[in-house]
Order: C-alpha cells, then structure tokens, then sequence
C-alpha cells in the first residue's frame, strides 16, 4: 500500500537518453525524495499558524518552488507556484 500523498509517483520509471530527452525530467527525483522523508509535512508544520488554514500545502509550496529552481526557474512571482 502507498501513502496517499506518494500516489503521484506509485508507478514512477526514470528512464535516460533517446530523442527528445527534457533535461528537466530529472527534478521528479528531489520532490519523490522530499515526499519519502516526509520534508513536505515536516516544512508545513513549522509554517503552521494558529487559527490560519492556507488554501495551499506551505510545505509543498516551498519544495514545489526549491525543485522549479533546480530546474533553472529565474522568477517564482506565479500564482501557481504560491497559491495563497
């Protein structure tokens, strides 16, 4: 049985090299290791404020946004990125 919050990548498969490899395929690999050790949860409950319940996931944002500048991202000003 998988943990819910890892159904993303239950049937996950890195495969390298071919035509048309997107060298940003790899930054799946950090997210799935911060999700396994739990980083996300851990990240949320040092953000949490009492009686605040924000509309995204703190701890998700913010590995969300460390992978996107793995990735090269030079602006994280989205709201897709934050939420609110």
């Amino acid at each position: 049985m998988v943990d819910p919050a890892l159904g993303w990548s239950e049937k996950l498969s890195v495969e390298v090299g071919g035509a048309g490899t997107v060298a940003q395929a790899g930054v799946v690999l950090p997210r799935l290791l911060a999700d396994r050790l739990g980083l996300c949860t851990e990240l949320a409950g040092v953000m949490a404020r009492a009686g605040f319940v924000p509309l995204r996931h703190r701890g998700r944002a913010l590995v969300d946004a460390a992978c996107s500048l793995a990735a090269g991202a030079t602006c994280l000003g989205s709201g897709s990125v934050w939420g609110a």
